[in-house]
């Protein structure tokens, strides 16, 4: 078995969680995607402008026979959430990893003064963090428009790469769909995620054979609706699972029991128009509603 990561200190992890002392004498490797991986394979991706890209993706799990993704059940500013199907972003090679949201890799998506200022807001430390929220409060107390020719043209730029960030993540599910999804979600994340979002205790944990099922499901155990949710969407037209809650068969506890009513990072109402990027979505008003009402407990 390898144990395949590709956060920014994967070695710290494995020790730090106590994984190598439990695979001790076992046939585990421990493999750290940043800088153990030397062999990678192509993925075409779509750049914001529509164009194509091809970024580096890691052989050793594209090849895995038996692929699981073990995930954190978080919100996220461009995707909304992010499960099973979006962690096996790190898959990637660590520069191609900007692909996934259509920019050039190597870099962040911008330059000059923007680049140094995202830089700065992806940084793990107090300031960031506390900076992250507040703004994030006060964005979700400003009404979001409901039709797409009403967004700002900042928020239109923006939107150019969830519609590519959700079009990606579903082309590299085709790639590395887990043949076991499992998501903890005993203490998950909401609001400003998936870095600087709010813990929120939860005490779940899901799994599933079908991915697009399992984060579906984790979806609306968080409050939110599946069909919001661009790559579920995608990936289900593309074969990887079903999406369609009706069709999914929820084996323990029902959603309706166990789920609670989360709030949703403050760029959710621009990220829903991953549809029709070019005019004419509404966003239903109930969702708009129920976050506002979360955002007042």
């Amino acid at each position: 078995m390898t144990v395949a990561e590709g956060a920014s200190d994967a070695p710290a992890a494995f020790e730090r969680f106590g994984l190598i002392r439990e695979a001790l004498g076992r046939p585990v490797r421990f493999m750290d995607l940043n800088r153990d991986e030397s062999e990678w394979d192509e993925l075409d991706l779509r750049a914001v402008d529509g164009s194509s890209m091809r970024a580096r993706l890691s052989r050793t799990v594209a090849s895995a026979e038996c692929r699981i993704s073990l995930a954190l059940m978080k919100t996220h500013v461009s995707s909304m959430v992010t499960f099973s199907l979006k962690n096996m972003l790190s898959s990637l090679h660590p520069q191609d990893r900007v692909m996934m949201h259509g920019h050039a890799g190597g870099g962040n998506g911008y330059s000059g003064w923007r680049r140094l200022i995202v830089e700065f807001l992806k940084g793990d430390n107090p300031l960031v963090n506390a900076l992250t929220r507040s703004m994030g409060r006060i964005k979700s107390l400003v009404r979001h428009p409901l039709e797409y020719d009403r967004l700002s043209l900042a928020d239109k730029r923006f939107l150019k790469s969830v519609v590519a960030l959700n079009a990606n993540l579903a082309a590299l599910a085709v790639r590395t769909r887990p043949h076991l999804s499992v998501i903890d979600g005993f203490d998950a994340m909401h609001r400003e995620g998936p870095r600087h979002g709010t813990p929120i205790r939860l005490g779940l944990a899901i799994a599933g054979t079908d991915p697009v099922a399992v984060d579906s499901v984790a979806t609306a155990l968080m409050g939110f609706d599946p069909k919001d949710i661009g790559y579920l969407q995608m990936a289900e037209s593309l074969g990887v699972g079903t999406a369609d809650l009706d069709r999914i068969e929820v084996v323990g506890d029902p959603i309706a029991k166990v789920g609670r009513l989360c709030v949703a990072h403050s760029n959710a109402a621009i990220a829903r128009f991953w549809q029709e990027p070019t005019g004419g979505r509404t966003i239903p008003r109930p969702h708009l509603q129920s976050t506002e009402k979360a955002s007042r407990r």
